[in-house]
């Protein structure tokens, strides 16, 4: 027992590595073997898996060098170690019975080798087995057995609940054979009866399996609709984007976006930060209806995403996230068949500051592209990327850190840019330009790699075929109204955020919509585009027009020409906003607290506050606004997210969190 148990944990372990660094370059500890398999039996049952929570097993490892190798395999070794003491001392009381059993009608020397091997064997198998369906299950089987749209949460069901039993049956086969062994050469063949245990076990869990399969429910047929690639860039604020009218070339891909499909002149978001504008973007519901205003919530399962509504019409869904904010737990990976929040993410604040990630994200989508277009392309895609690098700290790699600025010889960086005291709103002028250079650089580095993605889809022959959407959770600001980095007003320079569609069929090259729109608005016009019906229950319905709206009209030009329906904006709910392609409204929400409006077409910068000037529009927009948040708010409860400590720290050392 002491040779096994170790081995056991160690064999489990390399099958682990195997299985979750080589394929998808890192991981953590709580993927790998027994411990995926009960999470995803507990996302089958709609129930949140604890251990996500507890360090250091949620730890996630980069595999980037020997090291990093080596701590994932650390925590592997540990995690299984963990798993088989587990699976050890929960059956150590059946194990018991047996072996007194065995005593009794094969003598102590049966007992003997069930105690010294056979038992031993059966925890590695038991360990080992869920491992060995993860590897292989996650590519080959689960494209060949489970398309169904319940996606993730039921992926290798069938497999998974065989499993167990196949292992049960296959314990009770070799203890018949021990049981009928009377003599001690008849305990010669227990070597070989553990090997048909093992034999059995998958092959009940292969008939489990396909049971399963042929009494599911057939997948939807295949659409005939294009593929969607959905690019979120975070913290990229419109005007700086070529296309836009900014002075630097720092977006040649997005500009070619724009040239060959549509841009939107004033897409606006629901609030300035990640989570609640990326929850808005794939629900189709604003920040005060879903209710994931602050830290510490999670996106209610009632609550129907695109990815569940395409996954339902037959599409392939997958997405590939780089950001802390864009983790699953936060109900990100409802719909998704493939989620991955690990393998780009950095676990702590030093590395989600200091990453560069778009690298790693490219190679990513690449791949599963290759896998996609090798596959058949049975299936179109809706493909979620969320990239990272504008987000500060504004470090791009050479040549970018001096593209924009190559004459500055001072002394600042775009390193510890929220927190850095070195930078503040009384700077010198020449110190700030250089900072803004550096965003702007990191803007023009993450646009190079949305130009191989999009290069990618064309070597694959699939440009075209593809509504390629790109946008934006928000802006950064460099003290235009006292503050830095974003997260704390809502004013333009981060509410404003780039939207470019691209889908030659149905969207003209060179169409430039001047009519204000949101990010609210998105998700029910990619469904237009694709032919997917809006089924009931997808985003919210509200008198007067004001609820998600889908753009195509605008992209075809059948829509009549006029304003379009008001934004809304929200902060924390404490700040909230009403924006209209002239009027912008302000306030918070205290009884007593001041409001700002501004005249945008004669103030775009807002910097005259005209709320004391007696003008009607103010208590037109308060009432609007509390219209709005009475009818449109609290669709749905948020769940309580238990956050464990290193994200926690992460998001601190990030500046979003005290």
């Amino acid at each position: 027992m002491l040779f096994y148990a170790p081995a056991a944990a160690a064999f489990g372990a390399l099958i682990d590595i195997v299985g979750v660094a080589w394929r998808h370059g890192g991981g953590r500890a709580y993927q790998t073997g027994i411990f995926w398999l009960a999470e995803q039996l507990l996302y089958g049952f709609g129930v949140r898996p604890p251990w996500p929570a507890a360090a250091p097993l949620a730890h996630y490892h980069p595999v980037e060098s020997a090291g990093e190798g080596a701590a994932l395999a650390a925590a592997a070794l540990i995690a299984n170690a963990a798993a088989g003491l587990l699976l050890a001392l929960l059956s150590a009381p059946v194990a018991l019975v047996l072996g007194k059993r065995l005593a009794a009608r094969g003598g102590e020397a049966c007992e003997r080798r069930f105690w010294e091997r056979a038992y031993p064997a059966a925890v590695l198998v038991a360990l080992t087995l869920p491992g060995l369906v993860h590897v292989f299950g996650d590519s080959a089987m689960a494209r060949t057995i489970s398309e169904s749209p319940a996606g993730r949460a039921w992926l290798l069901g069938p497999v998974k609940l065989g499993t167990a039993p196949a292992l049960l049956a296959g314990v009770v086969v070799w203890w018949l054979l021990c049981f009928r062994a009377r003599s001690e050469g008849a305990l010669r063949f227990t070597g070989k009866a553990l090997f048909g245990t093992c034999v059995l076990a998958l092959a009940l869990s292969g008939i489990v399996a396909a049971a399963g399969w042929l009494g599911r429910p057939a997948p939807p047929e295949a659409p005939a609709g294009p593929n969607i690639l959905l690019i979120s860039i975070d913290s990229l604020r419109s005007d700086h984007v070529h296309a836009y009218g900014y002075h630097r070339e720092t977006t040649p891909a997005l500009d070619r976006l724009a040239r060959e499909g549509a841009l939107f002149r004033q897409a606006v978001a629901p609030t300035t930060w990640t989570l609640p504008s990326h929850l808005t973007m794939l629900t189709a519901l604003p920040p005060h209806a879903h209710q994931v205003i602050r830290d510490g919530r999670s996106l209610d399962p009632q609550a129907l995403t695109l990815a569940e509504v395409l996954s339902a019409a037959g599409y392939e869904t997958a997405a590939f996230v780089s950001g802390p904010y864009l983790r699953a737990e936060y109900g990100f990976s409802q719909g998704f068949q493939h989620y991955d929040d690990y393998t780009v993410t950095g676990s702590s604040a030093e590395a989600s500051h200091r990453a560069i990630t778009s690298p790693a994200l490219v190679r990513l989508v690449s791949s599963w592209l290759r896998q996609w277009d090798g596959g058949g392309r049975r299936r179109p895609f809706f493909l979620f990327v969320h990239m990272w690098d504008v987000h500060y700290d504004y470090i791009p790699p050479p040549p970018y850190d001096t593209l924009f600025d190559p004459e500055y010889h001072g002394s600042i960086d775009g390193r510890d840019f929220e927190r850095s005291g070195r930078v503040h709103a009384g700077m010198d002028p020449r110190d700030l330009e250089h900072v803004i250079a550096l965003y702007d650089g990191e803007i023009r580095y993450t646009d190079g790699h949305i130009g191989r993605m999009l290069k990618e889809l064309e070597g694959i022959g699939a440009l075209d075929n593809t509504v390629v959407a790109v946008t934006a959770d928000h802006g950064d600001e460099f003290f235009e109204h006292g503050k830095k980095g974003h997260r704390n007003n809502l004013y333009d320079t981060t509410l404003l955020v780039p939207l470019i569609m691209r889908y030659p069929p149905k969207v003209r090259a060179g169409t430039l919509v001047q009519e204000q729109v949101r990010l609210l608005d998105l998700a029910p016009t990619l469904l237009s585009l694709a032919g997917v019906e809006k089924p009931p229950g997808f985003g919210f319905e509200i008198a007067a027009g004001m609820g998600p709206r889908d753009l195509t009209p605008l992209l075809a030009g059948q829509a009549e020409a006029g304003p379009g329906p008001p934004a809304f904006g929200d902060l924390h709910g404490k700040l909230a906003c009403v924006r209209t392609g002239k009027w912008k409204f302000i306030t918070r929400l205290a009884r007593t607290a001041p409001v700002e409006l501004y005249d945008l077409e004669a103030d775009p910068a807002e910097q005259t506050n005209l709320a004391d000037r007696g003008l009607p529009e103010a208590d037109r927009f308060s009432e609007l606004l509390s219209f709005w948040r009475r009818f449109a708010g609290n669709r749905l409860q948020p769940r309580r997210l238990e956050i464990d400590e290193r994200h926690l720290e992460s998001l601190r050392g990030l500046g979003y969190i005290q």
